[in-house]
């Protein structure tokens, strides 16, 4: 009885301390993925009250802006290869997320019909617009990557 006690606690404990190291490294990639409101994207990313006709960037580096569901399939997949690429580019491009079932005026604005859809921003000029995902993690991650390489020289 006393060793089925001391493995049960030794399992537990085991759990936790894996579970421990595990939880920090996917919470560092997720929160440099930005929740954003409209009220963050008019002040971070572009003011479409004051310049609803011209592109002015406000942020300082690009960024990527994801319009995802928790719904999603597909989003659900697209999430953790963005999480590794805010992690690769850390400094260099912001990450963000827009969730569209919450934020409908930007889903709108952006002309957003399907998901996951991306916005691509460069510091000078006007953005782009990707929307689906590849068929598998590695392509997914070479797209994002071209794409981002693409405001980066911008």
């Amino acid at each position: 009885m006393r060793m089925k006690f001391f493995v049960l606690v030794a399992a537990i404990f085991l759990s936790v301390t894996i579970y421990g190291q595990v939880v920090p490294v996917d919470s560092v990639a997720v929160s440099l993925i930005q929740p954003m409101t409209k009220a963050d994207f008019l002040n971070k990313v572009m003011d479409y009250d004051k310049n609803p006709e011209t592109w002015v960037y406000k942020g300082k580096r690009p960024c990527v802006i994801d319009f995802y569901a928790d719904w999603c399939g597909p989003c659900k997949i697209a999430s953790p290869v963005l999480e590794e690429l805010a992690l690769e580019y850390q400094g260099k491009v912001d990450f963000y997320k827009v969730n569209i079932d919450k934020e409908k005026e930007l889903a709108y604005v952006f002309g957003i019909q399907s998901i996951p859809s991306f916005l691509y921003c460069p510091v000078v000029g006007k953005p782009t617009k990707t929307m689906g995902i590849a068929n598998d993690k590695k392509q997914i991650k070479q797209t994002f990557k071209s794409e981002i390489q693409k405001i980066l020289s911008k």
